[in-house]
């Protein structure tokens, strides 16, 4: 065999290889990865946590985006996996039914029945996104779905979550107002933010946010190797899962549970965050 048919030989095997890599990555983004769900456990230990909130539980998901490529099944199991952990407080991120969607009152009933088989005895919370406010009738119909099943929306505001005594800490929702958070946050306490849009992050810079929790982006849904995300997504430009700034404080950017535009997945796992509070 002359060299010349050698380095033909190798040449094709190693097309194959990348065509046969190629294919399979292909399937796994359409077929396999949008229906793998994961749970993501985080720790946060503080001196400002109080002993009385020590193991109190967290279960945090977001951008649910139900509709056509989020269907009851995925629903389901993305609820009865939560169901499973047990959470004291259940927190969704925003973005609970998927853009121009023409929900039924069958669905709206559907979506009460999940949030109401949650029972998390210190609360049910929610910030809303953009999907949430595209039109007063959607935003009718997201608070409506929250306020028959017990979900309290923090639109730039805060509580006070404790636990059997008066210490506790405060959790705050942000919408858009940053600089109400940046008044009202607390020295004293320990404060965890919740917002859906992660570039809001960049004005908080004065705050007295211990910890910051958003999503929006999906992780940016198709992330390829070196090249980064497929495309920027408005108020995710500057912080996301594949871009990160230095802050005054520690953040997480959730992939969340849904698919925008297309159901695929390509190194961005849907997860669920599992956060447990510890007093240092």
């Amino acid at each position: 065999m002359n060299r010349y048919r050698k380095q033909l030989i190798l040449v094709i095997a190693i097309l194959t290889v990348i065509s046969i890599s190629l294919n399979i990555t292909i399937y796994r983004a359409f077929k396999v990865n949008p229906y793998r769900l994961e749970v993501n456990y985080i720790t946060l230990k503080d001196e400002k946590i109080p002993s009385d909130m020590n193991d109190v539980t967290i279960a945090y998901f977001t951008d649910l985006q139900f509709g056509e490529l989020q269907n009851e099944k995925e629903c389901k199991k993305i609820f009865e996996k939560i169901k499973n952990l047990n959470p004291d407080l259940l927190i969704f991120g925003g973005d609970l039914i998927e853009n121009a969607y023409p929900i039924t009152e069958e669905e709206i009933n559907f979506l009460v029945s999940l949030f109401n088989e949650i029972e998390s005895p210190l609360g049910k919370f929610a910030v809303l996104g953009e999907k949430d406010l595209e039109s007063d009738t959607r935003t009718s119909e997201v608070n409506r779905i929250y306020s028959q099943s017990q979900v309290e929306v923090l639109s730039d505001s805060y509580t006070k979550l404790t636990k059997q005594s008066s210490n506790g800490i405060q959790l705050m929702g942000l919408l858009s107002n940053t600089d109400y958070i940046m008044k009202n946050s607390s020295l004293e306490q320990y404060t965890l933010l919740i917002a859906h849009q992660p570039d809001l992050f960049n004005q908080l810079s004065n705050s007295f946010v211990n910890y910051a929790i958003a999503g929006h982006s999906h992780g940016t849904q198709v992330t390829y190797p070196i090249l980064g995300g497929y495309k920027e997504v408005e108020g995710a430009k500057t912080i996301n899962r594949t871009k990160l700034e230095k802050l005054s404080f520690p953040y997480i950017i959730s992939m969340g549970t849904g698919c925008s535009h297309i159901k695929a997945r390509l190194n961005s796992t849907s997860e669920i965050l599992y956060i447990m509070l510890k007093h240092k």
